[in-house]
């Protein structure tokens, strides 16, 4: 990959870091290890689906009165979507 793209890629998760929702790491890797296992799935998507997963319980835990579910997992990987799905996410596209 050439040098200029991960250069503008790093700059633009750097401006967009303030914006962006961020996940205690010790949680995430715990539940992603039962993810690996329960759902078949590699360790990167395991990992993004814990962080859905305590996205989604910081928000029930804040709004009581929500239908859940509130988080919707994008993705284009078929294991990780049924996964997702199979935690109670809804899932995208």
């Amino acid at each position: 990959m050439p040098d200029g793209i991960l250069i503008r890629a790093a700059q633009a998760f750097h401006t967009d870091l303030p914006d962006l929702v961020k996940i205690p790491v010790d949680r995430c890797l715990a539940q992603s290890g039962q993810f690996t296992i329960r759902h078949n799935l590699r360790l990167e998507p395991a990992i993004q689906l814990a962080g859905a997963m305590a996205l989604q319980d910081r928000l029930e835990f804040n709004a009581k009165d929500f239908p859940r579910p509130m988080v919707r997992m994008v993705t284009f990987n078929p294991g990780l979507a049924q996964a997702a799905r199979a935690e109670g996410l809804l899932v995208g596209p």
